[in-house]
């Protein structure tokens, strides 16, 4: 009778546990055993238990998410079809492999020690890990580990759940995207270019190189808005903006603040003839027609541009003078560009 009661009290350990990974009820569900019960009230217990169980079993095999079975050592004992259909690989094809089999190589591997740690700690580990399908495509993964114990105490099974995040990272992919990008032209916004400068101001002071900003107005811009409206113009804009970007480097920066104001980054700059040359560069780019379908604009450029350290060691002073700069060349009749001079 001791052995029925013991496989009875892990038979119901084991259901409470898949019920809770599943999140389904659980009243009238117990791991305290049938000790003191009569033999027909365990009889009973163990018709419902078993019940449960094949209800259970019911929701494992429908569940939409991915459900493994494991040995305490992470060799699979069971998957469910949502668990073949993630990983792109039939149950025969995962039964008997490890769990992490081809997430390996793809993880650091302090990752699997933080889960194996954790595990034998507290019985259950959350987190992401970068996974592959049977063809070798990559994907991200959640997955959440728990420990069901036998009436030992020792584990005797792992259940594991696992959910494709892909789509979850591409659209929090997106809202940082936006939240640190035009949403014209695709470049960096305010936000971005701020903090991208304050790096590269961190980088120049240590390393005793210097950077350039630089501030780019379009000339004439408004009479396209008010002849052609403003389609025309984002149109202009975003050719104007590739037109830019393909004149720096990796390292640099593009972005739009607004309207027709652009601001370039050039980081780590080896000689400010290299900005001046850019600057150059642009102004001629710019001023190539633009076509709008329907017809050709032609636009100008005046650009102002500073330089660390020489101009100012912070964001705020760089960019007042490059905007002093760029006054000034506007002042000079457009179309040209100007570096920042300390007055006499």
């Amino acid at each position: 009778m001791k052995t029925t009661t013991q496989s009875a009290t892990f038979r119901e350990r084991l259901l409470w546990r898949l019920a809770r990974t599943l999140r389904l009820p659980v009243e009238g569900v117990a791991a305290s055993g049938l000790a003191g019960a009569s033999a027909r009230e365990a009889a009973q217990r163990a018709r419902e238990t078993e019940a449960r169980l094949q209800m259970y079993a019911a929701a494992f095999r429908s569940s939409s998410d991915a459900m493994v079975l494991l040995t305490p050592e992470g060799v699979i004992t069971e998957v469910n079809p949502a668990g073949e259909q993630m990983t792109g690989a039939r149950r025969d094809q995962l039964l008997g492999h490890q769990l992490f089999a081809r997430a390996e190589g793809l993880n650091p591997p302090e990752l699997f020690e933080a889960v194996w740690c954790a595990i034998r700690a507290s019985g259950s580990w959350s987190g992401e890990v970068l996974a592959a399908r049977l063809n070798g495509e990559q994907y991200p993964a959640w997955l959440t580990l728990n420990a069901i114990r036998g009436d030992d105490g020792r584990v005797a099974h792992l259940v594991c759940v696992a959910r494709d995040i892909t789509e979850r990272k591409r659209s929090e992919a997106e809202l940082e995207h936006r939240a640190f990008h035009d949403p014209l032209t695709g470049l960096a916004n305010r936000a971005l270019l701020s903090d991208r400068l304050e790096v590269a101001l961190a980088h120049a002071e240590r390393n005793g190189c210097q950077l350039a900003l630089m501030y780019v107005d379009l000339d004439r811009f408004k009479a396209i808005n008010d002849r052609w409206g403003h389609a025309a113009g984002d149109r202009v804009l975003l050719e104007i903006g590739r037109r830019i970007a393909s004149l720096v480097r990796s390292v640099d920066t593009v972005a739009r603040l607004g309207g027709d104001e652009f601001v370039i980054l050039l980081a780590a700059l080896p000689s400010q003839e290299l900005a001046i040359g850019i600057a150059d560069r642009l102004i001629d780019a710019v001023a190539r027609p633009v076509d709008l379908g329907f017809d050709t604009v032609a636009i100008g450029a005046s650009v102002g541009v500073s330089f660390f350290p020489r101009d100012g060691r912070d964001a705020i002073s760089l960019g007042r003078n490059a905007d002093r700069a760029l006054y000034e060349a506007k002042s000079a009749g457009r179309g040209r560009s100007r570096v920042f001079r300390t007055d006499d």
